[in-house]
């Protein structure tokens, strides 16, 4: 008998269909199928022969006639290694593959067939496994995915094993391909939505026909439950926008993304995928979505954000708002956000984008040029300052002589008085800042400070200091004589102050008063102004008031390099005749975030410390211009007058003489200051301290050394009025020192000047005590005339420097 004369229940003894040894009645696995015949004909339907093909299921190695073989829907596909349908292995005693065995030979299967849609009947006795409504004989042979077989049966099956010889490899046949469109792992007839787009294969019936292989919704030859693409997408615009262009680190940017649907269908579910700049975080809960359906609306705030279920209807438009914080990390220049509409795997939107420009740090991105044009006077390159500071004075004075509460300071605000037990001086004396002088036209007496004392007796110590925090010394002794040395910025030449002491002694009443001079003569290298700058970039600058400039917001492109920047200064903008002391122009590296100076040195040309050229006219003065025994100058001699005025301007002094003889030595003195006064209205300003009215007596003409007295801005005594070496004043002169009293009373007061050194056979102690002497002589003499509420105004003076042989025999 052969497979064709056996028919559904019939059992052929001594038949062994499979092959393997063991009769069919002693078999369980008559086909060898992997599937035991007990379970075979227990789901078997058309009388055990499913596809009614003629050939029981138990002896049929495709149940259904699919196509596809029952080993692969039962779910034991792995134990057939060459593809014929049968389990390759052990089959032991019973003929059913040990494999598939709770324990081998034991008759009991470890598995049962796979049932895909779970209607009682296993796949490989069923036309439809996944109930899709799309046949396994398609479903499994559609790897060109058109939703028809790639096989079709023929109707005949040669070798009798129930596989029809179209799906049969020994007859020609081609297997089933069993593909797996969405390639999820399940094939597609084991598989309820094939594309795996969301929508079972059943569902995708757009004609309701019953046939899902007749639907192409977008006619792309692939049939929609094989297509992802199928429906009918949305199609949006996207525009995004920022509530700001330009940004800087730490800011708050708030960002709007509108959604318009300008398509034929409803969006639902849509995602936007929006890409923020490197460095911009989302802030938490700022983001809010109004669109159709805000049940399903959410934000995940990584990067990129994606904002969820937005839904747009046809015609409608959505919004989305939300911020972004600039972190640390952003980078300076253009920062683009883009974000792009997303309907499952497809793109339904343009890309919107929108940029904000974030420009450099000034703190940390960029760099400031602070810088000077100066007057660089002494050449050096460096801007020099005047100013001396902590300045400090010491020691100088006998303390025994010393007046109590009797020193003052006068910084420039007037004289006040210094709290002292002893003398102040002494102990150390802080006098604090002293500033230099703005150019040469600027006077040092300007620049002065002054500490005055009150002494019973002028005597002096050798340890007088004088120190600034610059580094000035200036030491005197007790005769007056100063040694500077420097040290710091006076050695290094980084300063341009220039302290001079002088030490001044004058008699009042019974006592004497002690003024230390402190003078600043040094210049400032002041700043240039309305000096123009240049840099390569094209930027103009003009200097101030005080030659300074700067320049901010430099960009720096990189922290590690930095860059170089030039500038130069326009020689046209200086005065003529000016030289650079530093380089021009300067190059220098800039970085970010830190400062830099450009400093440019100047030396430009400035008008000397004029030194007035004095010749002064000799005018000897007859007594005619007076009347006998007067000193009123007769009327018709003011003409006379003016013209000695104009020769005393031209000169830019005069020495005028008048004799003492004719009327004696007190009217000739009374007549002296007469004529003084009556010129001092007549003569320049800057003469009038070079006038001066000489009394000579005893001589039939004017003589060398004959000068009893002058009188210029303070009354100088000549040696005449005293013996050689003697302090006592002639008797002869008494007439005159009573008129010089006078002359004071009617004045308010005065001063004397009195010679101090007489003998260069002397030394200078000697002459100096000598002077002191005759200052006190004199002083002594006055007061017999004086006015008793004038005695503080009137102030007797000793020339403090050396000796030395003066034309005339004045010495002051």
């Amino acid at each position: 008998n052969t497979a064709d004369d056996v028919t559904a229940g019939e059992l052929v003894v001594g038949r062994d269909t499979d092959g393997d040894g063991i009769l069919d009645h002693i078999d369980l696995d008559d086909d060898n199928d992997g599937i035991p015949d007990t379970v075979e004909n227990a789901t078997a339907t058309n009388g055990g022969d499913t596809d009614g093909d003629g050939i029981p299921d138990s002896l049929d190695l495709d149940s259904d006639g699919d196509g596809i073989l029952d080993i692969v829907e039962s779910g034991n596909g792995a134990s057939d290694t060459d593809g014929d349908g049968q389990v390759d292995g052990d089959v032991g005693s019973n003929g059913l593959l040990d494999d598939l065995e709770t324990t081998p030979d034991s008759g009991t299967p470890n598995s049962t067939p796979t049932d895909t849609d779970g209607d009682g009947l296993p796949d490989f006795q069923e036309l439809d496994a996944d109930g899709d409504s799309v046949p396994d004989s398609t479903e499994g042979h559609d790897a060109d995915m058109d939703g028809q077989p790639d096989v079709v049966p023929t109707g005949t099956d040669t070798d009798g094993d129930g596989i029809d010889d179209a799906y049969d490899p020994d007859n020609g046949g081609t297997t089933a391909a069993t593909q797996d469109t969405d390639g999820d792992g399940t094939a597609d007839y084991q598989d309820v939505d094939d594309d795996n787009d969301g929508t079972n294969t059943i569902n995708e019936d757009a004609n309701g026909d019953g046939d899902p292989t007749n639907d192409d919704s977008d006619g792309d030859g692939t049939p929609d439950y094989l297509d992802p693409d199928a429906a009918e997408k949305p199609l949006l615009r996207v525009i995004k926008t920022a509530a700001v262009s330009q940004v800087q680190i730490g800011d708050f940017i708030r960002y709007t993304v509108t959604v318009e649907n300008i398509g034929t269908v409803d969006a639902t579910d849509v995602q936007l995928v929006d890409t923020p700049p490197l460095g911009f975080s989302y802030v938490d809960n700022s983001g809010v979505i109004t669109d159709a359906n805000p049940d399903n609306n959410s934000i995940n705030p990584y990067r990129p954000l994606l904002i969820e279920g937005v839904d747009v209807a046809v015609g409608q438009t959505a919004t989305v708002e939300y911020m972004m914080r600039i972190g640390a990390t952003a980078v300076r220049g253009e920062h683009i956000n883009r974000v792009v509409a997303m309907f499952g795997d497809d793109i339904v939107s343009n890309e919107a984008s929108v940029s904000v420009f974030m420009s450099a740090d000034p703190d940390f991105e960029q760099a400031t040029i602070m810088g000077k044009v100066f007057n660089d006077r002494d050449g050096d390159g460096w801007q020099d300052d005047a100013t001396a500071t902590g300045i400090v004075v010491t020691g100088g004075i006998d303390e025994s002589t010393y007046i109590a509460n009797s020193t003052t300071v006068d910084r420039g605000q007037g004289p006040q008085p210094e709290a002292d037990a002893s003398a102040p001086i002494n102990h150390g004396i802080n006098l604090g800042k002293l500033e230099g002088r703005n150019s040469v036209m600027d006077a040092a007496t300007n620049h002065q400070m002054v500490i005055s004392q009150m002494m019973s007796e002028p005597r002096f110590t050798n340890d007088f200091v004088l120190t600034t925090a610059q580094g000035t010394r200036i030491s005197m002794n007790a005769d007056g004589q100063t040694q500077v040395t420097h040290s710091g910025e006076m050695a290094d030449g980084l300063t341009t102050q220039d302290i001079r002491v002088e030490r001044a002694i004058s008699q009042i009443g019974d006592n004497y008063r002690v003024d230390y001079i402190i003078t600043n003569n040094g210049i400032y290298e002041r700043g240039i102004p309305g000096v123009r700058l240049a840099t390569v970039e094209g930027l103009i600058i003009e200097t101030d008031a005080y030659g300074r400039f700067h320049l901010n917001a430099i960009d720096v492109d990189n922290y590690g390099r930095g860059k170089n920047f030039i500038m130069k200064v326009d020689a046209a903008t200086l005065p003529a005749g000016s030289e650079f002391t530093t380089e021009n122009p300067r190059v220098k590296r800039l970085t970010q975030g830190l400062s830099s100076s450009f400093d440019f040195g100047v030396k430009i040309p400035e008008p000397q410390e004029q030194e007035t050229v004095i010749t002064p006219v000799e005018i000897e003065m007859g007594t005619v211009f007076f009347d006998d025994n007067s000193a009123q100058i007769n009327p018709e001699y003011q003409q006379l007058i003016q013209q000695i005025a104009d020769k005393v301007n031209h000169s830019k002094g005069g020495d005028i003489t008048i004799s003492g003889h004719g009327g004696g030595l007190g009217i000739a003195f009374d007549r002296a200051y007469q004529l003084r006064d009556a010129l001092l209205p007549l003569v320049d300003a800057d003469v009038k301290d070079n006038l001066n009215l000489v009394l000579q007596g005893f001589a039939a003409k004017v003589e060398d050394g004959r000068e009893i007295l002058t009188i210029g801005r303070k009354v100088k005594l000549g040696e005449f009025f005293f013996d050689t070496n003697k302090a006592t004043v002639k008797p002869e002169f008494s007439a005159l020192v009573k008129s010089i009293a006078e002359y004071f009373n009617q004045k308010g007061g005065g001063a004397i000047s009195v010679v101090g050194h007489t003998d260069q056979r002397a030394d200078n102690d000697y002459n100096y005590k000598l002077g002191l002497k005759r200052a006190d002589s004199v002083y002594q003499a006055i007061l017999q005339h004086l006015d008793k509420n004038l005695i503080k105004n009137v102030k007797i003076e000793v020339t403090p420097q050396e000796f030395k042989t003066v034309t005339g025999g004045d010495h002051e």
